[in-house]
């Protein structure tokens, strides 16, 4: 009886994970607006929104898009709510807005730093950022 119970178990742990592969290639399949105003309306939902932004950022490093990889770092630290998680985020950010000539990138990333830093009380530290974004 204890073996048909671990069978069954596992047949449902194995259905599921199938099931979250099969919705990550079908989020996938859809276009890059698609899939960040699916993941602006799931803010409130974490585990669907992470699903979301990671199907994003999937996609862009599949297509070599360093804008939309940015832009999805960009999102996932804006809208962490841990600041230390959050920064590692950004720097990703900083790392792929480097090999691109857009207007909002890396000054995005500095403004949001700043904004970080000056919550935490660490004033000198938001002007630095600040100041390397003039």
């Amino acid at each position: 009886m204890k073996k048909l119970y671990y069978l069954v178990l596992l047949l449902l742990s194995l259905k599921a994970l199938s099931q979250n592969v099969e919705s990550t290639k079908a989020l996938m399949k859809k276009s890059y607006d698609e899939l960040i105003n699916e993941y602006f309306n799931n803010l409130d939902n974490k585990p669907n929104a992470d699903k979301i932004i990671s199907a994003y950022l999937k996609k862009a490093k599949i297509d070599n898009n360093t804008v939309k990889i940015a832009y999805g770092y960009f999102n996932i630290s804006y809208y962490n709510p841990n600041a230390i998680k959050s920064m590692v985020y950004m720097d990703s950010m900083f790392a792929y807005s480097k090999k691109i000539n857009h207007s909002g990138f890396p000054a995005m990333g500095f403004v949001y730093k700043a904004r970080i830093y000056s919550a935490n009380g660490l004033i000198n530290k938001c002007l630095d950022e600040i100041f390397d974004c003039i």
